[in-house]
């Protein structure tokens, strides 16, 4: 369909299917190569002296003073469960992990939704961090992390840490069932 619509100012419109369908034009100072867009800024959190990168994509969420219900005979590491709108969520004290329990954090931050929600304490609110390329070779990361460390990076002499989250998880659980 190529019909205008009545000129206003001396120039025809254009259908509306037909503007919806065209794209703006993108400056050259506008476009990223997506190798540096996908480096440019993550979330992260610290676990003890450790820092986590959160997954590209995932959804967050901050609780404020949750109370966390405890579950006997378990690992440190596992706080207990706290309540999202009706849905119980597991909390992991990951920075136990590398001896560096968390303190009495009053703020949890909550990953992933519905049945894939976690929680952790957090002391302070997760933050961008601009990371660049990783580090090669990686350096040693604490036991429990290793063999789920996709890759680590150096940011203002911190150490970040991208990890398979559900995999470090899930070995957790597998040990905790021994």
């Amino acid at each position: 369909m190529n019909a205008s619509i009545p000129a206003e100012h001396g120039r025809p419109w254009i259908s509306p299917s037909e503007a919806l369908g065209r794209r703006p034009p993108v400056s050259a100072s506008a476009r990223v190569d997506a190798p540096e867009a996908e480096r440019a800024a993550r979330y992260g959190f610290l676990a003890g002296p450790l820092g986590l990168l959160i997954a590209r994509g995932a959804t967050g969420e901050i609780l404020d003073d949750a109370s966390i219900f405890s579950v006997p005979n378990t690992a440190g590491w596992l706080l207990g469960m706290v309540n999202q709108r009706g849905n119980l969520v597991p909390v992991f004290d990951l920075g136990a992990l590398v001896d560096v329990p968390a303190d009495a954090a009053r703020r949890l931050l909550v990953v992933g939704a519905g049945a894939d929600a976690v929680a952790f304490p957090v002391e302070r609110l997760p933050g961008a961090v601009r990371i660049g390329e990783p580090l090669d070779p990686r350096p040693p990361v604490p036991a429990p992390f290793e063999a789920h460390t996709r890759a680590s990076y150096l940011v203002d002499n911190q150490l970040w840490l991208e990890i398979d989250l559900d995999g470090l998880l899930t070995g957790l659980a597998v040990d905790l069932s021994r």
